[in-house]
């Protein structure tokens, strides 16, 4: 196997993502003075518009949340926040300078989990299920790279706060954000959506999910292409509780089925490990 070599991190961080970055901040600033049915944006956030190494050319699977977690902004600065001496000192004047750095941490999210030893309940699930179709948020010489969006909003509410219940304006400026990033994600194949995301497919980019053959899960769909590209997707409208909760993604007949899918689509990743 082809030994990979590294991608400068200064090197993958596009005009456009920058752009996209200052222009949410400046969003999230306007969202976060109005009020949108009981939807409340967590305090001293940034946007989060990806986790992983987007433009990295290895990149091949994305995987697909709703919104970003709370608990991502927490002490540890692994993301970075917005206030005075922090990474972001003003959403409405967010810099280039200080675009890049956040994105910088974007990037680093799985890399510094790893090293650090900090678990996530969400993305540790998530990761077991990629490596059993040869994926894995981390760069390895078995696994075939993948990353992570959210199709909802780049924003992070406060806890327990349903993002589902937002203005149709946010929700359709979610969409937006995730439509840039996932063009940027030039060399993905293949898109895996987890939860009640599915919806926003079919709502705002009128993507049509073709049901697959009743299973185990008999709510598990796919689609062909997206946005004018052959990037492909996969979803199932529980996913979003089997993660958090028992039985996990990972089951055997989620697996089977993915497995067949990207054997029908002619789809190779690395080396999968074997469900146990």
């Amino acid at each position: 196997m082809r030994k990979k070599m590294p991608v400068a991190l200064s090197n993958t961080r596009s005009s456009e993502m920058t752009k996209l970055f200052r222009d949410s901040c400046n969003k999230l600033a306007r969202f976060s003075s109005e009020a949108f049915h009981g939807v409340r944006f967590l305090p001293g956030s940034l946007p989060v518009t990806y986790f992983g190494r987007l433009t990295h050319p290895d990149l091949r699977v994305l995987t697909v949340g709703l919104n970003p977690s709370w608990t991502e902004f927490d002490e540890t600065g692994i993301v970075g926040r917005s206030g005075s001496g922090q990474t972001v000192s003003s959403l409405k004047g967010c810099t280039v300078d200080e675009a890049l750095k956040a994105l910088a941490r974007q990037e680093r999210y799985f890399t510094v989990k790893r090293i650090e030893g900090r678990p996530s309940r969400y993305f540790d699930r998530v990761e077991s299920f990629l490596n059993l179709i040869g994926a894995s948020y981390y760069e390895s010489e078995e696994h075939s790279l993948a990353a992570h969006v959210d199709v909802l909003t780049p924003f992070a509410t406060v806890q327990a706060t349903p993002i589902d219940n937002a203005d149709e304006l946010v929700l359709k400026d979610g969409w937006e954000c995730f439509v840039r990033v996932v063009d940027e994600a030039r060399t993905a194949c293949l898109m895996i959506v987890i939860g009640s995301g599915m919806e926003s497919f079919s709502k705002y980019g009128k993507v049509r999910w073709t049901a697959q053959p009743p299973g185990r899960w008999p709510n598990f769909f796919s689609i062909d292409s997206f946005n004018g590209r052959p990037l492909r997707a996969v979803g199932e409208s529980s996913w979003g509780g089997q993660i958090v909760m028992v039985p996990p993604l990972s089951e055997p007949e989620i697996v089977r089925e993915v497995r067949e899918l990207l054997e029908k689509w002619n789809i190779t990743f690395g080396c999968p490990r074997s469900p146990r």
